[in-house]
């Protein structure tokens, strides 16, 4: 038997704020890697490997340009 479970949750706006910000960064990084397999397979045609995706966001979170990555937790 399955069952399932139904919460609703009421933030704050602190929590808010922490939201919007996370899926921000989720939705900028997701883009950021389609931009990039789409460029990389037009130049050389082939995908590239996950572990270049992986050391991306780490990468990205170090540059001057993309320093408002840090303000969110990576996991």
């Amino acid at each position: 038997m399955k069952k399932a479970h139904k919460i609703r949750i009421y933030p704050n706006s602190k929590q808010e704020l922490q939201f919007q910000k996370t899926f921000g960064c989720v939705r900028f990084y997701w883009n950021f890697l389609l931009n990039q397999r789409v460029a990389n397979y037009k130049m050389k045609k082939e995908n590239p490997e996950y572990v270049e995706n992986k050391l991306t966001y780490a990468g990205l979170k170090k540059q001057e340009e993309f320093a408002w990555l840090k303000e969110v937790e990576a996991q």
